[in-house]
């Protein structure tokens, strides 16, 4: 894979002081698929007019493709949407017990704490500026920024594109029960999100474990395009 360590082909600036010790993978990610940092300062480009940007062209034709894929999926009415909404209802459910078969297989295999992290029976350590010292994450501290995002994330994912859903919802039955839907349709994202919740904290305990730096990642983004591009980079 080409963000594993020895495979990535560093920029020089990249190679030297602390810049040297950013994983492979975040540099593959922010240097060659966005474009984020300037392979001459190993550093992310200055929006003051100063610097040269380069555009992300493999990076722009993926967004492409998957909004012609949306426009598809939703042209022609209830007949494209019924066969997208069977695919795309069934295969992450596939998908997501795979991975939690698979991912707390390797968090048990070399003895991580991930599953442990993940219901705050052990404090999760979150490494500091000074190398080698580690602070313990308490959830309880920061209950309020929790909530906070565990109800974005809700939103988020039932909300989406809603009015498409309130378009589309017209062609129910005149005496459906939207009530029983919606409760079903949420209490479904919950049980999803728990669930993906080992996925994520089992991909977690092993790079932990293994002491793999990508896997102390404070948002979602280092999360799905670091931690598990370099967790599938060891197995």
């Amino acid at each position: 894979m080409p963000w594993k360590d020895d495979v990535y082909v560093r920029p020089d600036a990249c190679k030297e002081g602390e810049y040297a010790a950013i994983p492979a993978a975040e540099l593959y990610l922010y240097n060659s698929i966005v474009g984020l940092y300037n392979e001459t300062t190993c550093e992310p480009y200055k929006a003051d007019g100063n610097d040269e940007v380069r555009f992300s062209g493999g990076l722009f034709a993926a967004v492409c493709v998957t909004w012609v894929i949306c426009f598809f999926a939703v042209a022609f009415g209830p007949k494209s949407l019924g066969g997208t909404a069977m695919l795309t209802c069934t295969l992450p459910f596939i998908f997501l017990f795979v991975c939690m078969a698979g991912f707390i297989n390797l968090n048990n295999k070399v003895g991580g704490k991930g599953l442990s992290f993940y219901w705050n029976f052990t404090p999760f350590p979150l490494s500091t500026e000074d190398v080698g010292i580690f602070l313990d994450y308490d959830p309880s501290e920061k209950i309020d920024t929790i909530m906070q995002d565990a109800y974005s994330q809700v939103f988020f994912s039932i909300g989406i594109c809603v009015g498409v859903m309130i378009s589309y919802g017209s062609y129910n039955p005149i005496k459906q029960t939207v009530i029983a839907n919606a409760f079903f349709i949420c209490m479904m994202d919950f049980v999803f999100s728990v669930l993906a919740g080992f996925i994520t904290w089992g991909a977690i305990g092993y790079l932990q474990k293994v002491q793999d730096p990508n896997y102390d990642q404070l948002n979602s983004v280092g999360l799905t395009f670091i931690a598990f591009p370099a967790l599938a980079a060891r197995t």
